[in-house]
């Protein structure tokens, strides 16, 4: 896995806040904290109104269930109020609180009953505001209407103020307003009853030292500390919350757009693939290309034996003498109407074009797919091959003649090499046929005697000169032996009937296939790879968040082309009405000066609106389509319903280590932030918890002074030291310090010292009250005493939601531990108090409780119960984020990986420079048929390299075909192209395999020639690189053969000139050079003696000064008039 989780949402990248990549705009650590608080922003507007507006479509089960939870707990705090009424005496009062407390049931019932049916988003925003606003309104009503000041009401309070702000599917707006109101309403009850006298025992027993107003105020005061706390804690944790989920969820648009993009760039991969191979292996090849997806190139090669077959070679005599008479593109224009009508007649008479050379063109039948008649769908083609060169003569007014070699036998087909690799066939066979080419005359049509029996007799033959070829012979000692054998030919009579004409071919060569020149990369920020990126840098703007005025419907600006019937969204939403139709010119003034400069910035929004809105669209059609990923974000099912743990064991075991890779880069919503964030808040919640604490205990006894003063420094300064230490490890990259340092630092990331940390500080409101209970006297404020466990003891549970990414299972039993001492002690006193009142409801044993301790006790487990679904809820949504983290990692990897091969497949086809020439242009995609690039490049340098000994001494067609030895071949072309992509080699590029044929050229890429220091740089490199093939090939051979009398040799041919290069094809493009250069390279590599680099003239007045040259005595130079050299 890789460690960069989710850098790149949509476009938008985030700060890395450690700067782990050290890549980072911002230098300082808080410039980069403040661009996390941007990201902070961005992520809960949800980058736009438009997502926003889909996430609140598609969370409503989310809101369904949130909705019912409330309700559960409403339920709770509704039957805690009906114990307590029901307690009092004389039973039904209080009708008008009991009415309500009985409406409050019957909504509650209904309300559920409703969640049945398929309400809207705001339908239960509505509903939950209105019963919010009614259970709100039971507890100041009930609370108001009796005389007896209950510490209960403002534990009720406290929990229905944290149920709003975290659970409630509503805006912050109206949480904040209601828990105001809510309050302000409390303390005016309260000040009205201790203003007229109501039974103010309950607070103080001793009001004769106290004025009226100093118990009124102490509670208040300690009240509105605790208030805040809760209402803190519920808005940290509701957004912290919020932040992941939806992070998660823009995640899961990131990781939804890259598998669309990752499955158009596998299905355009395909265009590219067929432009080297017949569409008939493409299956096979691109299976095992995905078996060996890991494995080095070298390592394995897709060959495939086909017998029997016929192999047409021919060549076009005339082409290089039109360099000096036509331009570049005109000599590519006419030789690409040749090849493109030579390609329509293979594919009207069953053959399959297989490549290319200078002008040479060669093609098979009977391969890939088997033919009975392949000989006779040859020979119909090398005529029609003739009447279309004879037609270029009156059509093109040029002379061109055509000799054409053909034999039968069986080929190997294999894609040999890692670079510039196409389909092309090896065998004695094609060696043959070769020869038969290099042995025809001008128009003519040379065969071999196997071919000729297989022909009808319609075709007329005469008899040709015998030629001598290396053929697989039975011996009786050594099985097959290679031999020299002499095979009768013939030539084909060129006027014997054709079995169709060119004119009345019925069929034509077509293809859907678009050739894109560059990978879809949209949406992946990967930094492990070279993919060009395509994402939209961070917004500078402050208002890009705004609504712009114009937006007309909730989607808008959806592409033009129409949606399938698989694809398109439910008719409930609008989809098709643009939403920025484009500003209309307002004024006349506008329309003669143009729009003015103050209202430029606010058309630039809209654009830039519009430009989002287009992604935006794009995937919300996306996630339509793969609904899948939509379903594991609301719904997750690789989740343990009851232990939340992953179902894969694998994923697991990453989520707990998590946060020991120091190289992950940490975003704002990152897992690794969260304990500083919940230790830093758990500090100030503590804080806060202590002040009322204080509050409300620190008055006139030095035993309540004492204790006070040892709660602050509890509070203050034991816990502040650990939770420097986690800030500290959390926020520093690595210790650079002593061996002492590193033990502190290794311990504040260690998650048992941060479990333990928070559980210890968690505890401290607990121990805070215990410490009251049993060394305060309660002769001043608090009488009985389990009143203050009421006021403190929901404030103490509370305290365990936090951290929120701990496992829920410590959060229940931390919780459940407070839980039950605070029981315990409301048990306690409750049976040993003195019975207030002397009367009380039936089911109350005055021996055991108090009045409202069944209430009491009923508050303080529905504080536990609404901490564990807290904590479920905080523990669900950081493996959610982890999870589509690691989804949008393999996403990116997988989309990264296809686009790779996508560009790779590019360059295979199309040379980079030339690729990025047309995009320079303006071209994104290929002309199909016609000559998308062409030039006249000149002091180009081309070579041949050749392993001489590769079919005399190494293919052996007895052995499993002559596999094992294509595969030797493949290994040696693949170091070849190892050693080329050396930087030092950067003129020097491939441009095809040819047999036993290897062939570069240096020079094409005019741009890369003029950073050079010299003009001649580049055949500097040239000759080098083959001077280093040669030691290459010597490793090789020490490596791998046995024996000098066996190992490769090579020989190589060199000529430098004015080459044509250019892209061309009909159906299938490729890049094709032509030129004298590139003739001489391949006679001369052909006659060189094996060891020895052989090359013209022009070479030698280039290079004289970097190498000695000797005169070369070749058995059959390519000119007679012109000297050769060996490059020594």
């Amino acid at each position: 896995m890789s460690t960069t989780l989710g850098k790149n949402i949509l476009g938008y990248e985030l700060t890395d806040i450690l700067n782990i990549d050290g890549g980072s705009a911002r230098s300082s650590f808080f410039g980069r904290f403040y661009g996390g608080f941007a990201d902070f922003a961005y992520i809960l507007k949800l980058r736009s109104d438009l997502l926003n507006e889909f996430f609140e479509r598609m969370s409503v089960p989310l809101k369904k269930n949130s909705f019912r939870l409330v309700i559960f707990y409403y339920s709770i705090i509704l039957s805690t109020i009906t114990i307590g009424m029901i307690s009092m005496i004389p039973f039904g009062s209080y009708r008008f609180g009991g009415i309500l407390l009985y409406c409050g049931f019957f909504l509650t019932g209904l309300l559920t009953l409703l969640t049945v049916f398929n309400i809207s988003a705001n339908a239960y925003a509505w509903l939950s505001i209105g019963f919010t606003s009614m259970v709100g309104l039971s507890v100041l009503i009930y609370f108001g209407t009796i005389s007896i000041f209950l510490p209960i009401q403002n534990t009720l309070v406290i929990l229905l103020v944290f149920i709003v702000y975290a659970h409630l599917p509503v805006s912050l707006a109206f949480s904040a307003t209601f828990s105001f109101l809510l309050y302000i309403s409390l303390a005016m009850l309260d000040t009205f009853k201790f203003f007229h006298g109501f039974a103010a025992n309950q607070i103080t027993s001793d009001l004769d030292h106290m004025d009226h107003e100093i118990p009124i105020r102490t509670a208040s005061t300690f009240c509105f500390y605790l208030l805040i706390a809760a209402t803190c804690l519920a808005i940290y944790l509701k957004t912290f919350i919020s932040l992941r989920f939806k992070a998660s969820f823009l995640r899961v648009c990131q990781a939804v757009h890259m598998n669309t993009q990752q499955r158009k760039a596998l299905v355009e991969q395909t265009v590219w693939i067929d432009a080297v191979m017949p569409k008939k292996i493409r299956t096979k090849y691109w299976q095992m290309l995905k078996q060996h997806r890991d494995v080095d190139k070298s390592l394995w090669v897709f060959c495939e034996t086909y017998d029997p077959v016929s192999i047409l070679f021919s060549e076009i005599s005339g082409f290089t003498t039109l360099l000096d008479s036509l331009s570049a593109s005109k000599l590519l224009f006419l030789l690409n109407s040749l090849f493109a009508k030579f390609d329509n007649l293979c594919y009207n008479c069953g053959c399959e074009r297989v490549g290319t050379l200078g002008s040479i063109y060669y093609c098979v039948s009977g391969c890939p797919t088997p033919r009975i008649d392949h000989a006779e769908c040859c020979a119909n083609l090398a005529l029609l091959m003739m009447d279309v060169v004879r037609g270029m003569k009156y059509e093109r007014q040029v002379e061109l003649t055509l000799a054409v070699g053909i034999h039968t036998g069986n080929v190997n087909g294999a894609l040999v090499g890692m670079d510039r690799f196409r389909f092309d066939i090896y065998s004695h066979s094609v060696l043959t046929a070769q020869k038969l080419l290099a042995t025809c005359p001008s128009g003519h049509i040379h065969i071999s005697s196997d071919f000729e029996r297989l022909l009808p007799a319609s075709f007329k033959t005469s008899p040709a000169q015998s030629i001598t070829e290396k053929r697989e012979v039975q011996s009786a000692v050594a099985g097959m032996k290679l031999v020299d054998t002499t095979i009768s030919t013939h030539y084909l009579d060129v006027d014997s009937e054709r079995l169709i004409s060119v004119g009345s071919l019925r069929r034509s060569l077509e293809t859907n296939g678009v050739f894109r020149l560059k990978g879809r990369v949209t949406a992946v920020n990967d930094p492990k790879s070279n993919i060009r990126q395509a994402t939209r840098p961070r917004k500078q703007s402050s208002s890009w968040h705004k609504r712009v005025a114009a937006k007309k419907s909730e989607f808008a600006h959806i592409r033009s082309d129409p949606f399938t019937k698989t694809e398109r969204p439910p008719a409930s939403i609008i989809w098709n009405v643009d939403a920025y139709q484009g500003r209309r010119i307002a004024t006349i003034r506008e329309f003669i000066f143009g729009v003015p400069a103050e209202n430029q910035d606010g058309i630039s929004q809209q654009i830039e609106n519009m430009e989002t809105n287009v992604l935006d669209n794009e995937v919300i059609k996306e996630l339509y389509a793969d609904s899948e990923k939509l379903t594991s974000l609301f719904n997750p099912k690789f989740l343990n319903p009851l232990t939340l743990r992953f179902r894969d064991a694998e994923i697991e075991k990453m989520y707990k280590t998590r946060n020991e890779n120091q190289l992950t880069p940490v975003y704002i919503d990152s897992l690794k932030l969260a304990p500083a964030f919940d230790t830093i808040f758990l500090y100030i919640y503590i804080l806060l918890f202590t002040m009322a604490y204080i509050t409300a205990v620190a008055k006139e006894s030095l035993t309540e002074i004492l204790i006070s003063a040892l709660s602050c420094v509890a509070a203050i300064l034991l816990t502040l030291p650990g939770i420097i230490l986690i800030n500290y490890a959390i926020f520093q990259k690595s210790s650079d310090g002593s061996r002492f340092l590193e033990t502190f630092y290794r311990l504040g990331k260690s998650k048992i010292f941060i479990e333990l940390l928070c559980l210890a500080i968690g505890q401290l409101p607990t121990v805070e009250i215990v410490l009251f209970l049993y060394f305060i006297s309660p002769s001043k404020l608090f009488y009985p005493k389990d009143g203050f466990v009421m006021f403190f003891g929901p404030a103490a549970i509370l305290v365990h939601c936090l951290p929120v990414d701990s496992p829920h299972v410590v959060r229940c039993v931390a919780s459940g531990v407070s839980t039950a001492i605070l029981l315990l002690c409301i048990l306690l006193f409750a049976k040993l108090g003195t019975i207030q009142r002397p009367e009380y409801a039936w089911f109350y044993d005055a021996s055991i409780f108090q009045p409202y301790t069944l209430a009491s006790l009923m508050s303080i487990t529905f504080t536990w119960i609404l901490v564990v679904f807290v904590a479920r809820s905080n523990e669900a949504t950081c493996r959610l984020r982890f999870f589509m983290a690691m989804e949008v990692e393999r996403a990116a990897e997988a989309t990264a990986r296809a686009v790779q091969e996508y560009d790779a497949f590019i360059y295979n086809v199309v040379p980079m420079h030339v690729v990025r020439s047309l995009l320079a242009e303006g071209a994104q995609t290929l002309n199909i048929n016609s000559v998308n690039h062409a030039a006249l490049v000149p002091q180009v340098g081309i070579a041949f390299i050749r392993l001489t000994n590769f079919f005399n001494g190494y293919y052996r067609e007895d052995y499993h075909s002559g596999k094992h030895a294509i595969e030797l071949l493949n290994q040696i072309i693949c170091m070849f192209d190892q050693r080329l992509r050396k930087p030092e080699y950067n003129d020097v590029e491939k441009l095809k395999t040819y047999n036993d044929s290897y062939m570069v050229a240096a020079g094409l890429d005019l741009h890369q020639r003029e950073q050079n220091s010299d003009q001649a740089t580049h055949l500097l490199k040239l000759l080098r690189f083959c001077y280093g093939l040669f030691r290459l090939i010597k490793k090789f051979n020490e490596k791998f053969i046995l024996g000098k009398d066996n190992a490769f040799q090579l020989s190589i041919g060199v000529d430098m000139g004015s080459v044509c290069a250019g892209l061309i094809g009909s159906v299938q493009p490729y890049y094709h050079v032509i030129g004298r250069p590139a003739d001489i390279a391949y006679l001369l590599h052909l006659t060189s003696p094996p060891g020895k680099i052989a090359v013209s003239d022009n070479v030698r007045v280039a290079m004289i000064s970097y190498f000695r040259f000797e005169e070369a005595v070749l058995s059959n130079p390519p000119r007679t008039d012109q000297s050769y050299y060996y490059c020594v």
